[in-house]
């Protein structure tokens, strides 16, 4: 909720009033008051941080443009051929001790991660916290 010293109706010692644009209710206008500490947090979060810019879209990209100009632009653009990838499982039978990279036997499975989290500390990595 950006705000400009024009939408804002009233401050007095313990509120702050303002209208802005409630997008549920068909983007009437509506008034809210909200106390002095309340009005400044929501404030200051839209201050960007030192070294930051905002960037609006403006030019072929601006909401009341792109509508009408990415169909023009995509229509002049010529039409890519695109090339389906090719996956090496599809190829090759998939061999689990044989390296995919250098095709030499040898490779041995040392310790099957789970999916989520941080992997348990098994007798190997233990092995090697303690020798290491």
């Amino acid at each position: 909720m950006a705000i400009s010293n024009h939408r804002i109706t009233l401050v007095d010692n313990q509120t702050v009033s303002f209208t802005y644009k409630g997008y549920r209710h068909g983007g009437r206008r509506q008034q809210s008051q909200l106390s002095h500490g309340e009005f400044i947090r929501r404030f200051a979060m839209h201050i960007l941080p030192r070294g930051f810019v905002r960037i609006r879209h403006y030019g072929i990209l601006s909401s009341s443009a792109k509508v009408k100009s990415l169909p023009a632009i995509r229509a002049q653009m010529p039409e890519q051929v695109v090339t389906p990838m090719v996956d090496a499982r599809q190829t090759e039978p998939y061999k689990p001790g044989i390296c995919l990279h250098c095709k030499t036997p040898g490779m041995v499975t040392v310790e099957t991660l789970p999916k989520r989290g941080p992997p348990a500390l098994t007798p190997y990595r233990e092995y090697l916290k303690n020798n290491h």
